[in-house]
């Protein structure tokens, strides 16, 4: 069985939560402070898209064209 290396695992569910909490903020289910809202769901977005293409480099999933559109956030 191989072992997972903890810093990967790490950046997997950061990855997962920083989409959960940026699509919910960017989606606006709080009417209080919208703009700042969505600046906010971006910013996760934009972080999130680190962290996956960390994880997805890390394990060789996916291919080239997924990790230079991840590149580009």
């Amino acid at each position: 069985m191989s072992e997972i290396n903890t810093l990967s695992a790490f950046n997997a569910f950061s990855a997962g939560a920083l989409w959960l909490l940026g699509s919910l903020l960017f989606i606006g289910f709080e009417k209080v402070n919208v703009r700042a809202n969505r600046w906010l769901g971006a910013f996760y977005g934009i972080l999130a898209c680190n962290f996956t293409q960390i994880f997805l480099e890390e394990f060789g999933i996916g291919g080239s064209l997924l990790i230079h559109l991840l590149e580009t956030a």
